[in-house]
């Protein structure tokens, strides 16, 4: 079953409840205060991705975009899956990306 939901995350419409989803997919979006809710949210054994922009030389800076390494260190305390930092894999971005697919190593709620 997929269960979707649309709100505005940076007025808190929407509170991601404690262990309720087995996965959670955040795609070319960067709230740095949602990455404790989203880890919090995901069950034990359960799986956290993430793909964010990058700063980029030339680029303007943004507070959506992410330094090199930045991505992991949300997710220390996790298996990481899968990590890459470079190019899109998408030939619609073209900007450099963060990609991140992370276990959650707890084997309960607490």
């Amino acid at each position: 079953m997929v269960d979707t939901h649309v709100a505005d995350l940076e007025k808190h419409e929407f509170t991601i409840l404690e262990a309720a989803w087995d996965l959670i997919v955040v795609c070319y979006y960067l709230q740095r205060d949602l990455f404790e809710p989203i880890k919090r949210g995901v069950k034990p054994g359960g799986i956290a991705l993430a793909i964010v922009h990058m700063f980029e030389p030339g680029h303007e800076q943004s507070r959506f975009s992410v330094q090199p390494g930045e991505l992991a260190t949300y997710f220390e305390d996790w298996e990481i899956l899968h990590y890459y930092e470079g190019k899109p894999r998408d030939p619609e971005h073209k900007r450099a990306v963060a990609e991140i697919v992370a276990k959650n190593l707890r084997t309960s709620a607490t």
